[in-house]
């Protein structure tokens, strides 16, 4: 292969991404606007990256990043605008091959005097080998997973302590491997919210949902229930929410009715240097196996802040599952960031995963990244 060949995936885009080469703000009678584009700079380690057990192979990645985003802005209406593209190359590409991930996104809300009525749309291209990982528990391959998703949010201010919404959704995944499966599902939220006090709100959601697998020859999916969620800042630093779903279930290749309960419990704690966030729950989630997985999870945030200059980050996820075999996952990441200027930050992130199916299997992955952004 020749290097214009090489070369042309990324000067193409970035040709136009020098659109945003300058940060732009200036108001006109029409409103304000704003813009501007951030370019990052990888190298990845990753060994066992499908964790096989007993697996010896790794590899090492390439990235780069760039992306530009655009706000306009009035006292009643907003405009967010933002895309990006990521070029990755492999050291190994009958292991992991090349990529080139593009994403949009687009957002418009318009704001009255007692109503807020938002609309967005997206669109992005991820690895399989990144997200299934928790999703389905299966990353034997290395695809693609395109996302397209529209949504439409509408809430109206009943009182000054109530509050009305309604929100629905269209989204389709198509994946570009064999073993997974085409879906799209179809939502819709009808919600209730009423504030009791400073300290404590509660809400109430109706929810439904369809799930249509690719397949012409697959039956439909569909799932119900409802919401009930209380929130408490249990002080100025602390803030908790607890929730319990009804979930009714029909579902062709399951039982033919099925009822049983999701939840979720969160706590918040926010400090003047750091941040701590705890998420227990159970959720039902479409999946491209066809069908909706119920899974357990566990979630874990902190971060701490030395100074304007440098900063700390630890993050675990752990999923519990039943797809095509009953599975476990986990995620435990470690990164520290220094920004160098106003413009220009480095970070460092350290990664283990782990899988267990019929046997446990591990994966390493050591990243380092800089990063340009020109932003107000």
């Amino acid at each position: 292969m020749n290097n214009d060949s090489l070369l042309s995936p990324i000067l193409q885009p970035s040709s136009i991404l020098l659109v945003g080469t300058l940060s732009l703000v200036f108001e006109a009678r029409a409103g304000v606007y704003q813009s501007g584009y951030d370019i990052s700079i990888s190298e990845r380690y990753t060994s066992n990256p499908y964790l096989q057990v007993d697996a010896k192979d790794s590899v090492y990645s390439s990235a780069l990043q760039p992306s530009m985003w655009f706000q306009w802005g009035t006292p009643s209406s907003e405009l967010e605008l933002s895309s990006a593209l990521k070029l990755e190359r492999s050291s190994n590409e009958d292991l992991v091959t090349d990529r080139n991930d593009p994403s949009l996104a687009i957002t418009y809300t318009r704001q009255g005097s007692r109503s807020q009525l938002q609309t967005a749309a997206s669109y992005k291209e991820v690895s399989t080998s990144t997200v299934e990982i928790f999703e389905t528990g299966k990353i034997d391959t290395d695809g693609t997973r395109k996302d397209t998703k529209t949504d439409l949010i509408w809430t109206y201010k009943l009182s000054e302590f109530s509050t009305a919404g309604l929100s629905g959704s269209l989204s389709k995944a198509d994946y570009k491997v064999s073993e997974l499966t085409d879906y799209k599902t179809t939502d819709l939220d009808v919600y209730f919210e009423h504030r009791f006090s400073e300290e404590i709100s509660a809400k109430a959601i109706l929810k439904t949902q369809t799930y249509s697998p690719g397949d012409e020859l697959g039956e439909s999916s569909r799932l119900s229930g409802m919401m009930t969620s209380i929130n408490f800042r249990i002080s100025e630093n602390i803030e908790s929410d607890f929730g319990v779903q009804t979930v009714y279930m029909d579902e062709p290749l399951g039982p033919e009715k099925e009822n049983f309960f999701n939840g979720v419990f969160k706590i918040a704690f926010s400090g003047e240097r750091s941040n701590l966030t705890t998420v227990l729950s159970r959720e039902t989630i479409p999946t491209g196996l066809g069908r909706f997985i119920t899974a357990d999870n566990a979630t874990l945030d902190y971060s701490y802040t030395f100074s304007q200059k440098a900063n700390i980050g630890l993050s675990a996820q752990w999923r519990e599952a039943d797809s095509i075999d009953h599975y476990q996952a986990s995620l435990i990441e470690l990164r520290s960031e220094r920004r160098l200027n106003n413009s220009w930050r480095a970070t460092l992130g350290l990664q283990h995963k782990r899988l267990e199916r019929d046997e446990a299997a591990y994966s390493n992955i050591i990243s380092i990244s800089l990063n340009y952004s020109l932003v107000d």
